[in-house]
């Protein structure tokens, strides 16, 4: 039990290890994206900086070997959670919490998803619906679903007390 012990105990510090490491990362890529906004500032750019920090993160993406778009996505999580959430990083750099838990605590529960998956769902609904071979409208016919997938989709995009198809 003692060699469990000691594999248990190494894995917590290569793991804190990573965290502190990806803490850094983090605080560099933001160091960057500031560099970026900072050069468009001075120079006077009309895009806020947006061209400004797409060089940065191609210029990054080149040397990591990655996308700029994952480059330029990194650096504004790294930025935002730098400059909004810095006790959070700090406590990641110190190996405390995890990167995961760092992300998880600092993103942001966004509320515009869940407009678009409701009207996505309805349109696969009502998209899923054929149309009857006697009167020419859709609805369920034979063969057109199951039952039991009939019922989920008419569950999940009804909302209460409506009855028909959704519009």
């Amino acid at each position: 039990m003692d060699a469990l012990g000691a594999l248990t105990d190494s894995i917590v510090e290569m793991d804190r290890t990573i965290s502190m490491l990806q803490a850094a990362r983090d605080g560099m890529l933001a160091v960057g994206a500031r560099l970026a906004l900072q050069v468009a500032e001075e120079a006077g750019h009309e895009d806020f900086g947006d061209l400004t920090t797409r060089a940065v993160a191609a210029e990054f993406a080149a040397a990591l070997r990655v996308s700029d778009r994952t480059v330029q996505r990194r650096m504004s999580e790294a930025s935002f959670l730098v400059e909004r959430f810095p006790r959070v990083w700090q406590a990641q750099g110190a190996g405390r919490i995890s990167a995961d838990l760092a992300r998880s605590s600092s993103t942001p529960v966004s509320t515009s998803t869940i407009p678009r998956t409701v009207t996505r769902t309805r349109r696969r609904w009502w998209g899923s619906l054929r149309r009857s071979p006697r009167t020419g409208r859709r609805g369920w016919h034979a063969g057109s679903r199951s039952a039991s997938s009939r019922n989920r989709w008419m569950t999940d995009t009804r909302a209460p007390g409506r009855t028909g198809a959704p519009g």
